[in-house]
């Protein structure tokens, strides 16, 4: 797997880990909690091919992580900068990029195979 594709894994890795960080921990109540559950259950479904290096599987990584960054990227700017959802936005911003820089080299390495 590049280098790209083991950044894409990290990222959506530590974008588990800011979900956690941000609504288990700095934003601690009973909905931060069970919004933190819900927002995990596509990382941890992902994850284990995600690491594999599964293109179709980081092809979906790249839409699902739009979705990550968007959500952090609103509470940021609604709290005019002063969110705790940078500990998702950094991540989840990482992981978009690996994850569409992974599978576009993926993508020209198999149409360069084939000709």
């Amino acid at each position: 797997m590049s280098i790209a594709g083991k950044l894409s894994a990290l990222g959506a890795t530590l974008s588990l880990a800011g979900i956690w960080v941000w609504l288990g921990w700095l934003d601690y109540s009973r909905l931060g909690l069970i919004g933190a559950i819900v927002l995990s259950i596509p990382l941890l479904l992902l994850l284990p091919n995600l690491w594999r290096g599964r293109l179709r599987t980081h092809q979906l990584a790249s839409l699902i992580s739009t979705l990550y960054v968007a959500l952090a990227a609103m509470e940021v700017f609604a709290h005019q900068g002063h969110s705790n959802a940078a500990a998702l936005l950094l991540p989840a911003g990482l992981w978009f990029g690996a994850s569409l820089l992974y599978s576009r080299g993926e993508l020209r390495r198999l149409q360069q195979t084939r000709q």
